[in-house]
């Protein structure tokens, strides 16, 4: 369990850098929308992960632990950018 918070930080931390820089680049409502839609999805995959035919679990087990990587590397761009998203349209 604790890799899995591990892997979701590191994302995290990888990703801090380069997702604000790309959400200037591209625009904010897009890079936005796109962190969060990557995100759904991971966790729907990681919902819907079986867990595997007994002596089998390791292999989706790699799975939960790459969604759970980029979970980390698209929620970096959810506080980064909501807030000067939000900052643009609060007076």
């Amino acid at each position: 369990l604790s890799y899995l918070g591990m892997l979701y930080f590191s994302g995290f931390a990888i990703g801090s850098p380069f997702i604000p820089r790309l959400a200037d680049i591209y625009g904010r409502k897009k890079s936005f929308y796109t962190c969060l839609f990557i995100q759904l999805l991971s966790t729907i995959c990681i919902i819907v992960i079986p867990a595997g035919p007994p002596g089998d679990e390791a292999k989706y087990f790699y799975l939960v632990i790459i969604n759970f990587f980029i979970q980390g590397l698209c929620a970096s761009g959810r506080p980064s950018i909501g807030y000067v998203y939000f900052c643009e349209f609060a007076p």
